[in-house]
Order: C-alpha cells, then sequence, then structure tokens
C-alpha cells in the first residue's frame, strides 16, 4: 500500500465522519428550534437515529 492508498482512504473516513456530525448538529438544531419533536427521533442500537413522520393532518370541515 502506498502513501496515497493509505490516506486516501483515510481522507475518506473523514469526511464521512464530518458529515454524520453536521447530519447530527441539524437535526439537533431542527429539534431545538421546534420543527421536528423529539419523541419523533429514534435511536438505534449502534447509534444511528431515525426520525418517524409526523401523523398525517385531519382534514377541515
Amino acid at each position: 500500500m502506498n502513501i496515497h492508498e493509505r490516506y486516501g482512504r483515510l481522507s475518506d473516513v473523514l469526511e464521512e465522519e464530518k458529515n454524520a456530525h453536521l447530519a447530527t448538529l441539524a437535526l439537533l438544531k431542527s429539534i431545538l428550534d421546534g420543527e421536528i419533536a423529539l419523541e419523533r427521533v429514534k435511536v438505534s442500537d449502534d447509534n444511528r437515529w431515525t426520525v418517524t413522520p409526523p401523523p398525517p393532518l385531519k382534514a377541515v370541515k
């Protein structure tokens, strides 16, 4: 393995980690801003999070 292969892969891993952190920060901001209810956020055992969709709106008569 040459140095370009080693550090090329390392930079890919770091980029993925940065993107994951940015996504987490965006989710936290949405929760704090009241855009997403905390009850809709689920965290799995491997620390991945998902947001369930909001309930459907009721029709107004």
